[in-house]
């Protein structure tokens, strides 16, 4: 029998989270306050991911398309630190909360 290898792919509705002394901070979503945040979240996933990464911010959420389960998990596991970034927490840890994913075949 042969099988064709459909690698399998994820749309991925994550929440990111700011944490700081052990205090968890979601993001608030997209105003004049927390645009330097979100600007940190989307250069973060980028350097994960590449430029070209498919997404969009959907209120607090951000909405990840075509993630290989592999790239899930790095997504799981990113725990960056914003150093010198002015995000509105000071210095602290970006991560993602993953809520939701939709798996599908890549055809």
């Amino acid at each position: 029998m042969n099988t064709l290898y459909q690698p399998t792919y994820y749309d991925i509705h994550t929440t990111p989270i700011y944490t700081k002394d052990g205090t968890k901070y979601k993001f608030e979503g997209l105003n004049y306050e927390t645009r330097t945040s979100f600007r940190f979240i989307v250069l973060t996933l980028r350097k994960y991911f590449g430029l070209d990464l498919d997404f969009e911010r959907i209120k607090t959420q951000m909405i990840i398309t075509t993630l290989s389960y592999e790239q899930m998990k790095i997504l799981r596991e990113i725990d960056e630190d914003t150093g010198d970034f002015p995000v509105k927490y000071g210095r602290s840890q970006l991560k993602f909360e993953i809520d939701t994913y939709k798996t599908y075949l890549n055809v």
